[in-house]
C-alpha cells in the first residue's frame, strides 16, 4: 500500500477515547490513507486498543515508546 494521506496521531493516557479517533479515520471515504498511531508510554490501556486495531486493520501502524515528553516525540 502505497498511503495518499498519512495521519500522525500522538497518544498518552487516551485509552477513554483513542477507540473514537480510530473508528473516524478509519470511516474516512479517502480509500488510500494510513494512521500512525505514536504511543508516548501510555500507562493505560491505550497499547492494547492500538495493537487490536493494528490487527484487524493495515492501515494502522502503530509506534512505541517510552514516555519521552511532548518536545522530544518529533525527534
Amino acid at each position: 500500500m502505497n498511503p495518499s494521506v498519512s495521519i500522525v496521531i500522538p497518544v498518552y493516557n487516551v485509552a477513554k477515547y483513542i477507540s473514537v479517533c480510530l473508528d473516524s479515520v478509519l470511516r474516512q471515504t479517502f480509500e488510500i490513507v494510513e494512521a500512525i498511531v505514536f504511543d508516548d508510554g501510555s500507562r493505560d490501556s491505550s497499547r492494547d486498543i492500538i495493537q487490536k486495531y493494528a490487527a484487524k486493520d493495515d492501515r494502522i501502524i502503530p509506534a512505541f515508546r517510552k514516555n519521552a515528553e511532548i518536545y522530544s516525540a518529533c525527534f
